[in-house]
């Protein structure tokens, strides 16, 4: 708890004897679990005072109720009762620990009472001020009047191993008392809360099953503490020599506890600590990582080794995560960032390029938005790193770092750049495909446009809408020459966004589409018929387009069926010139002689009489009746170029061979003489009269669409 006059609110407890070791006041009423364990703990430490230990200070988180118990014992030698003891406990929040500048401040609030039978002192809550001052009684608790081998080896011992316990055997409770306050001074707030220590154990001390983590025993308990704690560690102190072989943050520790007045440490190690595993053994890594900082600075030890022994200490990204970001991140304004001698381009040099980037919350380190503020402030230096960073193994640090800078980066800026290394505007278009919306781009001498594509179809960024303005762009800019990489890399699907495109052209401009991109459009005959199909209503221009692509004979064509063709029949009939219409017809007739469904005599009703004009004044191209001849049959080597006579009696054939109905045989016949000369041929087969038979009897004579003359010419053919 704390409020506006910079103080927390601490409850205690009073424990003595009243008809047993009982709770004698309070100011808080706890959980009964809390009860329980701080009515053992409050008792005396042993089954009998032991010289020297006649007080002591206890320390214990009460995990439950998110409290930590800071008690003084008193051996009550004014009871009758022997083995009777006063504890006073103090309650702390978790959370207040952040907020005391000054543990050793705490101690003092313990007060000894007398025995009187009631205690109202003990029944308020304490307010205790969290801003220290110079003149404080507790002055020698910095002075430590320990050697400084016992001090390395203490530490070494608790802070090596983190579950075993640490025994320290002693002539009396006051002779460690210092320095294991100041041990536990030097932690930071979430160890301190989770710590436990007791100054004075006549016996092993222990809580919720655990042994404590720190303990002063007498020198005639040790024998009985070993028996009871195998794995703990023994401090032989009175015997203890210069210690060789240590770790080396433990002289370092020492160095920086024991020795030293800045207190820079612990104020880095309270500041960068609070997100650090609470465990014993995170502590070294604190003091080693904070020494490397400090050989960093002062330019000993070089990034890319800074980075390493980070990752050996902190491999997780959640591990250390405040402490990366102020040497790697991006800080608050006006915050100072702990390496002082290490530029931000530095900094992004080895982001982008150690193997240990794992190790990094990528979201907390805010790449995207300093990578765009250092280009901005400086292109020049920005371009250098870029080079730099490519010559090495780029990770997805410096992925991210790309992306950001291709999101920023000037087009003109980025040829520029491509002049020193060539495949720069790949590796940028993938990362930002939209680059390639910009003229500049394709026009460039220096970039191979195929690459260029393939780079922007890797991109896992590439929208639908930037990809159709890449392929609108490329056609305003008639580069011809990309059109089969453009389809190859974009996919069969651009050809739909080339036909848009195309299908908006003003009439008489059909030569704006080069060789090219017909050849390549040519190679998915579903996609033309696919978007034919879909298109409302398309320019004949664009129709004529897709019928010079398609080959009306392919099995892909003839299955996709007649419906797309029909609806656009009578728009073929007007708008176009007449080779155009020839072209277009004929293709419908070698269409509908495949008889694709349905209705496929409908088409070759309307193509029929255009194609065979055509034929017969010679206005048809080659490549259509090329493509019709091979689906009609061939006459004697010396009439086979009678392409007429081939035509008509293709007609009857295919009537007769699909059973088409009658009136679309009559529809398909616009002149006397055609059909004439039709009936000859039928009537030279038995199929054949069998077929006129069937004209004449099923054709309704009474449309307005027949006429009498051509039943007669029919009857008298049958006579």
């Amino acid at each position: 708890m704390y409020n506006e006059y910079k103080e927390i609110i601490i409850n205690q407890t009073l424990h003595g004897y009243s008809d047993g070791h009982s709770l004698l006041a309070g100011s808080k009423k706890l959980p009964s679990d809390v009860d329980r364990i701080m009515l053992t703990l409050s008792d005396m430490s042993g089954p009998s005072i032991v010289k020297g230990f006649n007080s002591y200070i206890t320390g214990y988180p009460l995990k439950s109720a998110k409290l930590y118990a800071l008690s003084k014992t008193w051996y009550a030698s004014e009871m009758k009762r022997p083995g009777c003891v006063w504890t006073h406990t103090l309650l702390i929040q978790n959370a207040d620990f952040s907020k005391i500048s000054d543990l050793k401040k705490l101690l003092t609030l313990f007060s000894r009472p007398n025995s009187k039978k009631k205690w109202p002192e003990y029944t308020t809550s304490l307010h205790f001020p969290t801003e220290t001052n110079n003149n404080y009684i507790y002055d020698n608790f910095d002075r430590v009047e320990i050697s400084e081998s016992i001090i390395k080896s203490i530490l070494t011992s608790l802070y090596s191993f983190a579950d075993k316990p640490v025994f320290l055997p002693a002539d009396n409770a006051e002779h460690y008392e210092n320095l294991v306050l100041k041990i536990w001074q030097a932690q930071w707030p979430k160890l301190q809360c989770s710590f436990s220590f007791c100054t004075g154990s006549i016996y092993s001390r222990k809580l919720n099953g655990g042994v404590f983590d720190l303990q002063v025993i007498p020198f005639n308990s040790l024998g009985q503490a070993e028996r009871d704690n195998k794995s703990g560690i023994f401090m032989q102190t009175n015997n203890l020599n210069e210690i060789t072989n240590l770790p080396d943050w433990v002289p370092l520790a020492s160095e920086e506890l024991f020795k030293k007045r800045d207190e820079m440490f612990l104020q880095f190690m309270k500041k960068y600590a609070d997100d650090m595993k609470p465990s014993r053994t995170t502590f070294p890594k604190i003091v080693e990582i904070y020494k490397r900082i400090e050989d960093t600075n002062n330019q000993i030890m070089p990034l890319a080794k800074l980075t390493k022994v980070f990752y050996k200490l902190f491999p997780k990204a959640k591990e250390a995560s405040l402490l990366k970001v102020s040497i790697y991140g991006s800080l608050p304004e006006n915050s100072k960032r702990l390496l002082k001698s290490v530029s931000e381009y530095e900094l992004f040099n080895e982001l982008c390029t150690t193997k240990y980037y794992e190790m990094f919350d990528e979201s907390k380190l805010k790449i995207g938005t300093r990578a765009k503020n250092i280009y901005r402030f400086s292109y020049d230096s920005t371009q250098e790193l870029i080079l730099k960073i490519l010559e090495s193994d780029l990770n997805p640090i410096g992925e991210n770092f790309l992306l950001s800078i291709s999101e920023a980066v000037g087009v003109d800026d980025l040829i520029s750049l491509s002049y020193l290394k060539p495949n720069i505007i790949n590796l940028f278009l993938q990362h930002n495909p939209s680059l390639a919306l910009q003229s500049e781009i394709w026009e460039s001498q220096n970039i191979e446009r195929g690459e260029v594509l393939s780079a922007i179809a890797a991109s896992g960024n590439l929208t639908k809408k930037i990809k159709d303005n890449i392929i609108k762009l490329l056609l305003d800019l008639h580069m011809d020459d990309i059109a089969k990489n453009l389809v190859d890399n974009l996919g069969p699907e651009s050809i739909y966004r080339v036909l848009d495109w195309y299908d908006l052209i003003e009439r008489g401009q059909e030569g704006n589409l080069g060789y090219n991109w017909k050849s390549a459009m040519k190679e998915h005959p579903a996609y033309l018929l696919n978007w034919l199909e879909k298109s409302k209503d398309a320019n004949i221009l664009t129709i004529y387009l897709i019928v010079n692509l398609l080959n009306p004979n392919s099995s892909e064509v003839i299955e996709y069926g007649s419906e797309v063709w029909r609806k656009y029949l009578d728009k073929i009939k007007i708008g176009l010139k007449k080779d155009a219409e020839n072209e277009i017809m004929a293709f419908m007739l070698t269409f509908g002689f495949n008889n694709p469904k349905p209705n496929a005599s409908m088409l070759v009703a309307e193509a029929f009489q255009v194609v065979h004009d055509a034929v017969a004044s010679d206005q048809l191209k080659y490549n259509s009746w090329s493509h019709l001849a091979k689906n009609i049959p061939e006459l004697s080597l010396f009439r086979n170029w009678d392409k007429c006579e081939r035509l008509r009696r293709s007609l009857a054939d295919k009537f007769i061979q699909y059973k088409w109905p009658v009136e679309h045989f009559m529809q398909s016949i616009k002149l006397n003489d055609t059909l004439i000369k039709i009936a000859n041929y039928c009537t030279k087969s038995s199929n054949g009269r069998k077929f006129l038979n069937r004209v004449v009897e099923e054709t309704p004579w009474e449309s307005p669409i027949y006429s009498n003359k051509q039943r007669d010419v029919l009857i008298n053919r049958l006579k």
